[in-house]
């Protein structure tokens, strides 16, 4: 499950799951980067959650919701007062990303192809959990979903900045074997996770997915 959407999801989905299926005891892996297929053919996961740009075949999949990707860092940040980035701006900024994403393909890269421009990462933290305590101390930048930074925003005094066109777009999909389309519990869990989406969605924190 995306790091950012484990805010969102974590807690409502464990209790659901603890009264109505107790027995299932639910572990959440982080995803940064790019959609890993060998994580879902090996079982190591049943269901993936992220930035996916693509998906293969053999996989079902689908999408959840759209939302923004933004900057943000904290108040003292000399571009904490600019309401947009530019691309030249990317490289002028000390951003930190999560250790997992270290020496892999990111999403960063894929948005940015044939842009002549690079997002480097000049530090790397453990978790997503950490980023508001390292950006209230630091004069470093991160980027997020738009409602991750409004679920930071609420305990920390965080700064967000649009980011250039081609970062700012993302959607949220799910991915799962299609050998679980027939499991009744699998289908039962991807329900669950769609309408805790759905109460989101109508009330305005998310936006709905694209049309096909």
């Amino acid at each position: 499950i995306a790091a950012h959407f484990e805010l969102l999801l974590a807690g409502p989905l464990l209790q659901r799951l603890a009264q109505r299926a107790p027995r299932v005891v639910p572990k959440l892996h982080p995803v940064h980067g790019e959609f890993d297929p060998a994580e879902l053919d090996a079982e190591r996961q049943d269901i993936a959650i992220g930035l996916f740009a693509e998906v293969p075949a053999r996989f079902s999949e689908k999408p959840l919701f759209s939302d923004e990707r933004v900057a943000v860092m904290g108040p003292q940040h000399p571009l904490a007062g600019r309401r947009q980035l530019s691309l030249d701006d990317l490289e002028n900024i000390r951003w930190f990303a999560y250790t997992q994403m270290h020496g892999r393909r990111t999403n960063f890269d894929r948005a940015l192809k044939g842009t002549q421009r690079r997002m480097e990462f000049a530090a790397y933290i453990s978790g997503f959990g950490n980023s508001p305590h390292v950006l209230m101390e630091s004069d470093y930048a991160t980027t997020m979903p738009a409602f991750a930074a409004a679920l930071h925003r609420r305990h920390f005094p965080l700064v967000t900045c649009r980011l250039p066109q081609p970062l700012r777009e993302i959607t949220f999909r799910m991915a799962w074997p299609r050998r679980q389309d027939a499991s009744e519990l699998h289908r039962w869990v991807r329900a669950e996770i769609s309408q805790l989406v759905a109460g989101h969605i109508e009330s305005g924190l998310l936006k709905p997915p694209p049309r096909a």
